[in-house]
């Protein structure tokens, strides 16, 4: 047991494998076997072997059983015997052969596999052969590959151009080939035998035709996956005409050097872009008395410009030719050894193949002994004019590059010779840029401009003359005059007129204010009376009162300082909102007024000083009315403008008066029985010099006897057209609504107004706490927490509005205070309002006071 079984078998372990390959194909196998036994001779037995499976039918060994065959058997049956012997050989045999002939089979089928793959690989080895093949063949350079022995394996067309040579007369032979040679040596890249690699190489081959080419080329080694070199690769690019075209330019240049240096009465220079010298003729010595082999690598802006400012200098040359082309021009330059020389100078760019910007070429020549009794005496008397001037001057070129500048001019201008001028006072941008600087530069407009601009704390007025001599370089002289002190003056003109306008308006006011406070007395009276009027009487002291409010609202609007920064607004809203000042006035001069206003876009104005415009020329049209008539104003957009047309039906203006109207002091108004003019003439004096500054204009369009038209137009600054329009009628229940119910403060020391206060506040749900005196409200500030404070900030006593503010913020920082006061006048207390964080104009309506409550 454990033992293989065909150790017991005469004829071993092959009578065993047949009898084993029989049962697996045949499923059973019986055959005649002698058995070896130990210590006996052979014995002839019966062999029968059964295959054992497993559960899947997988073969997992054998069963044979023996028996043995008796003597009488065996001589009875000898023929039979020795004959199924005979047949079991035989079948062994043909077991044999069938097996063989099976792993044949197989082995067959292996190499059809086999031979498939190798197909494969081939066809795919070939279509990678082809695409090399195609890409060597498209890329604009010859390239060729070598074995380890420097034969040629391929020539790609590019190879063939090149070099005239087939790529069939060349693979298989040696490189040196195309050396002019037939050396039978290795490829001088493997001469070394390490890993070499050339590149940017130039060197000459030589064509089929024998004709020497010049090239640069690149190679390198190839390498197996083994890392054994086996070959190399080499592209090379033809050169040969670059070649020549740089030995023609090596010509050229020493043929332009000799050239230059014989032309001995002009000096030739160029530098790179920073200014260094890069080459220097023999004129130069000769102009300039200077060595022009000790200027090369010297900065030409410190060795040959005679100024201080030699690096603004050629600045400004530069920059002119870089952006025309060419500079052209008289410039002073150094001498070593005498007086600085005035020449005429052309400079150039010099410029690449490629466009690419390397540098500077330079010709100067002496200027003629004509050209400089003709010029120089012109120049110099105009700057020595220009330097010479108390008051602060400039002159610029037409590319705006200051020539010129005295030493004031340089301080207030902030101006640099030889530099673009950039101006540093407020409002420059607008005319700077325009097209009117633009065309005094230019020469299309021969007419000095004039126009007031701050420098620090100083008002200047600043003078732009165009210079109409072509023997002066500049084209436009700059001056400033200082008119601090009359600008102070017209401001103070100014207000006059606003102030003599508040008086007329002040006196139809007080007028109108009286009729309105004796309707609404009278009516309160009545509503004292129980009865079905009371509502009717409390509607009609409302519209009473917000008559009254709207009038010195509008009132207090005008009287305010118009020094509110400039904002987006709608002109015909500004001028509705003045028309409502004199509305009243005008209906009781029998005036009707009409309005014919089209869209037009907002535009970036001073509302304040609009509105004195306006303002004025609608009193001048009610005085020119004086029977009455009709005041149409009307709004309109012509082009980048913004008008308004302000007309009347009333006298017209005189032919000679028209060109006098907008003079200080001018009046046409006569005087009246008691010997005083209504007005003094600085009414539309003031509003052009407004709309001046507006930078807009305002004509007269008049007929004696007919009437006159005054049109008013303003450039459109930022069309904001499209701008969301406000939501004036919105939901008035809106303004009850609050988030949440706050704790407020009331400061102040009128009962009805602090009685006012509680009754709307208390209504939109707030919890509201009244007192009289500061003193109250600051020990009510530290016993309590209050959100909101509403401070008189003209509350008398002991403690005043501004102590009491000042001390609120001290005890209560976080609490929001809104300032509120019926004053017209606001400077002193302005500050104050400033550091507030709101503030309410008295008298007031709860559509002002619960959005403050509400939302603050």
């Amino acid at each position: 047991e454990g033992k293989p079984l065909w150790k017991y078998l005469e004829g071993g372990e092959e009578v065993w494998r047949r009898a084993a390959g029989y049962c697996r194909e045949e499923g059973k196998h019986t055959a005649l076997v002698s058995l070896v036994r130990k210590d006996a001779p052979p014995v002839a037995a019966d062999m029968v072997v059964v295959p054992r499976h497993d559960g899947g039918g997988d073969t997992i060994g054998y069963v044979a059983v023996l028996n043995e065959v008796s003597g009488r058997e065996q001589s009875g049956a000898g023929t039979d015997r020795y004959t199924e012997r005979l047949r079991s050989l035989l079948q062994d045999r043909s077991g044999e052969l069938i097996l063989k002939n099976r792993e044949l089979e197989q082995a067959n089928r292996n190499m059809v596999r086999l031979h498939e793959k190798m197909e494969m690989q081939h066809a795919r080895l070939k279509a990678a052969h082809d695409f090399l093949d195609n890409i060597l063949n498209t890329i604009p350079t010859g390239v060729f590959t070598v074995d380890r022995e420097g034969r040629i394996t391929s020539f790609n067309r590019f190879a063939e151009q090149i070099t005239g040579f087939g790529a069939a007369e060349v693979i298989g032979r040696k490189c040196a080939i195309l050396r002019g040679g037939a050396s039978t040596g290795a490829c001088d890249l493997f001469d070394d035998g390490s890993d070499r690699q050339l590149t940017g190489k130039k060197c000459t081959i030589l064509g089929k035709d024998g004709r020497p080419i010049d090239i640069i080329k690149n190679a390198s080694t190839l390498r197996d996956e083994s890392g054994n070199v086996v070959g190399g690769v080499e592209s090379f690019v033809d050169i040969t005409k670059l070649s020549e075209a740089e030995k023609k330019l090596r010509e050229a240049e020493g043929h332009l050097q000799n050239v230059l240096s014989c032309a001995v009465d002009v000096a030739v220079f160029t530098t790179d872009c920073d200014g260094t010298l890069t080459f220097a003729n023999e004129g130069v010595q000769r102009l300039f008395d200077q060595e022009p082999r000790e200027l090369i690598g010297e900065k030409v802006q410190e060795t040959l410009f005679q100024s201080d400012e030699g690096y603004s200098l050629w600045s400004e040359i530069t920059g002119h030719a870089l952006e025309n082309g060419r500079f052209e021009g008289t410039v002073g330059f150094a001498r070593k050894n005498a007086r600085p020389l005035k020449t005429y100078l052309t400079l150039m760019p010099l410029t690449n193949i490629e466009g690419r910007h390397y540098g500077y070429v330079a010709v100067s020549r002496a200027r003629t002994d004509a050209e400089e009794k003709y010029v120089s005496p012109v120049e110099k008397m105009t700057h020595e004019i220009l330097t010479s001037m108390s008051e602060p001057s400039l002159m610029l070129t037409s590319e705006a590059v200051v020539c010129c500048a005295n030493d004031s001019g340089r301080r207030l201008f902030g101006a640099k010779v030889g530099q673009e001028w950039q101006p540093e006072f407020d409002s420059a941008e607008k005319w700077w840029n325009g097209e009117v600087f633009e065309s005094l530069l230019s020469g299309d407009n021969v007419n000095p401009v004039t126009f007031e601009a701050a420098v620090g704390h100083r008002s200047y007025e600043i003078t732009l003359t165009p210079v109409t001599s072509k023997d002066i370089e500049g084209t436009l002289i700059v001056t400033g005059r200082d008119v601090t002190e009359s600008a102070a003056l017209r401001n103070q003109m100014v207000q006059q007129d606003r102030l003599a306008t508040i008086g007329t308006l002040a006196a139809g006011v007080v007028h109108d204010l009286n009729n309105i406070l004796g309707g609404i007395l009278g009516y309160a009276s009545l509503a004292r009376k129980d009865g079905a009027y009371t509502k009717k009487l409390l509607d009609v002291l409302e519209t009473q009162g917000a008559r009254a409010t709207e009038m010195l609202q509008g009132l207090l609007d005008f009287s305010r300082k118009p020094q509110r920064p400039v904002e987006f607004a709608e002109l015909p809203r500004v001028a509705d909102e003045v028309l409502a000042l004199v509305k009243r006035d005008m209906e009781k001069h029998g005036i009707e007024i009409r309005r014919d206003y089209q869209s037009v876009p907002k535009t970036l104005l001073n509302v304040g000083q609009i509105q004195q415009v306006l303002l004025n020329l609608f009193i001048n049209a009610r005085q020119a009315m004086k029977d009455g008539g009709t005041l149409t104003v009307a709004s309109r957009r012509e082009r980048d403008n913004v008008v308004i047309r302000v007309s009347d039906t009333g006298c017209g203006i005189r032919p000679e008066d028209r060109a006098r109207v907008f003079q200080p002091f001018y009046t046409t108004k006569s005087a009246g029985k008691d010997g005083r003019r209504d007005g003094v003439g600085l009414g539309l004096s003031v509003s052009y010099n407004i709309v001046k500054k507006h930078r807009g204009s305002i004509r007269i369009e008049s007929e004696h006897g007919k009437g006159s038209t005054f049109i008013v137009a303003l450039p459109v600054v930022g069309d904001s057209s499209g701008a969301a329009q406000s939501r004036e009628h919105e939901n008035q229940d809106l303004i009850w609504r609050t988030k949440n119910a706050r704790k407020i403060m009331v400061v102040d020391d009128e009962a009805v107004l602090r009685s006012l206060y509680r009754e709307i506040l208390t209504a939109a749900n707030h919890e509201v706490v009244c007192v009289e005196e500061g003193g109250k409200a600051l020990e009510l500030l530290a016993a309590e927490q209050f959100d909101l404070v509403f401070l008189d900030i003209t509350l008398p006593g002991d403690m005043n509005g501004i102590e009491t503010f000042e001390n609120v913020r001290r005890i209560a920082p976080g609490v929001k205070v809104v300032l509120a006061t019926g004053s017209l006048e606001h400077a002193r207390i302005q500050p104050y309002i400033d550091r507030a964080d709101a503030f309410l104009q008295k008298p007031f309506t709860m559509n002002d006071l619960l959005p403050l409550a509400n939302e603050l």
